[in-house]
């Protein structure tokens, strides 16, 4: 199985991004800060999931402090 973590997946070019990762074979994991009945949607649409994440930092994308 191959996935895509999409951050901002919940409209514009970032839904774009999911539908082209689910069009070539990934399964799409959608991040939003504000639009999450779009980004759930937009998941359920394509077969994947949606959870709500703001990354500040560069380092919290692989939980370093």
């Amino acid at each position: 199985m191959k996935t895509a973590i999409i951050l901002g997946g919940s409209g514009g070019i970032g839904g774009a991004t999911a539908r082209a990762f689910a069009g070539a074979g990934y399964t799409p994991i959608l991040s939003y800060r504000g639009q999450q009945a779009a980004a759930e949607a937009l998941a359920a649409e394509l077969g994947g999931a949606a959870f709500p994440a703001t990354v500040l930092h560069a380092r919290d994308l692989f939980g370093l402090t």
